[in-house]
């Protein structure tokens, strides 16, 4: 008998039903920690074990920092903890404080802020495709929207969204000669080109910023790259990943998407435009800016905190502690570890099996470690990884600890680690 809810194409369902033997094992044995109390990189957890954190990507450990947590209380007793209109109709003026902080941390380009980059993503594709935007006119024939395959989920679960206003080309934008004949293709149709990719991917690697950038300025095109990851933690002010490989220009095709939630130590998202009439345009039409509601105050006055360090000194010597942790990992670990040499606080270790994966990050988190287990659909089948995000704030012992138990434990799969769960 045929499945009808399968035959329809619900690849929701697909995927709960491929993964959720093992999702189910990993949520009962290894994820859904209950922290009680954090102190620099350790979790206290309400069971009384005490892990060295190396799942979150508070990759400065600005989000623990005194000046940005105290500032959330600066305007709440004066405006309320927010003020529950849309912000076409009133807005505190905090919002306007932190968008002019981002504004220089972004090399001068115009930022809104969203509740989430996932609402960022939500709310501005629709803009994009309407050809609306000032800066960014689309072609007669509609946009391509080129998405790369290792794009986060948050922009993959837009592909429905992207249908609505031209047509979706999935493609790996490392493999340039592919892309190059798809951007002709585009031009010869009279259709304006989109590529959409994370700048440094969650689980590893990274896009070639300033090559694809070239690229959409030979072929008429704009780049829309989600720098979560490396916002803060590259370049100068932290402007990120992307602003760095651009020489810290903001260019008139880029549109820059990021969080403040990573290492930022903040919660929201932010699309950066190259011209304030862009950014208007946002605010005046995008659905999840004016009825998505605006992040509350007191995560306003904190980020407004974290900016300011930003556009200090200070931040680059966090980014040093932090790339001197990165380059440590490396050298103690070795070439088995998933973005070895790369310049990413984001480090792995291929498993494969999703059963063993789990059974791994048990291992070592009984031995007092806490980290991702990336399995599918988060990763492709079969390819189940532990994800390792380094901080400024561990130290030496904490990766040598770490380092000597995956080695003695995982690496060398003792008979233990090949027993069913």
């Amino acid at each position: 008998m045929v499945n009808s809810t399968a035959k329809s194409g619900n690849w929701q369902k697909k995927r709960i039903l491929d993964s959720k033997g093992f999702q189910n094992i990993a949520f009962d044995e290894v994820n859904e920690l209950l922290i009680r109390e954090r102190a620099g990189r350790k979790l206290f957890l309400t069971s009384g074990e005490v892990l060295i954190d190396f799942i979150s990507c508070s990759y400065l450990g600005l989000d623990l920092d005194k000046r940005v947590i105290e500032a959330s209380s600066n305007n709440i007793y004066k405006c309320g903890v927010t003020f529950p209109a849309a912000r076409t109709r009133a807005v505190v003026e905090s919002f306007g404080v932190l968008e002019t902080l981002l504004n220089k941390i972004f090399c001068d380009s115009f930022s809104t802020i969203f509740s989430s980059l996932h609402l960022a993503h939500l709310g501005f594709i629709p803009m994009l495709g309407s050809g609306e935007l000032p800066s960014f006119p689309i072609n007669s024939n509609g946009p391509v929207f080129i998405v790369d395959k290792n794009a986060h989920a948050s922009i993959q679960i837009n592909r429905a969204l992207m249908m609505q206003f031209g047509t979706v080309e999935i493609i790996n934008l490392v493999e340039t000669h592919a892309l190059e004949v798809l951007l002709k293709n585009c031009v010869a149709n009279q259709q304006t080109p989109i590529m959409i990719a994370d700048s440094i991917g969650s689980m590893g690697g990274s896009v070639p910023v300033t090559l694809l950038y070239s690229l959409v300025e030979k072929y008429d095109g704009y780049l829309y790259l989600d720098d979560a990851h490396g916002t803060s933690v590259f370049g100068r002010y932290g402007c990120g990943y992307v602003l760095e490989c651009l020489d810290h220009f903001f260019p008139k095709r880029l549109i820059l998407a990021s969080s403040l939630s990573k290492a930022f130590g903040g919660v929201a998202g932010v699309i950066a435009l190259p011209t304030h009439a862009d950014s208007k345009m946002i605010k005046r039409y995008s659905q999840t800016y004016i009825f998505g509601g605006p992040p509350p105050l007191s995560i306003i006055d904190s980020a407004i905190a974290s900016a300011r360090i930003h556009l200090t000194e200070e931040i680059r010597q966090l980014q040093d502690k932090l790339w001197d942790n990165v380059k440590y990992f490396d050298e103690v670990f070795g070439s088995r570890a998933i973005n070895y040499g790369v310049k990413s606080p984001i480090r792995g270790i291929l498993i494969g099996d999703e059963f063993k994966t789990i059974k791994a990050a048990k291992i070592l988190q009984r031995e007092g470690f806490a980290l991702t287990t990336a399995m599918y659909p988060t990763v492709e089948k079969g390819k189940g990884m532990l994800r390792v995000a380094l901080s400024a704030l561990h130290t030496k012992e904490d990766i040598d600890r770490f380092c000597a138990f995956s080695e003695s434990s995982v690496i060398k799969y003792p008979k233990s680690y090949e027993n069913t769960i």
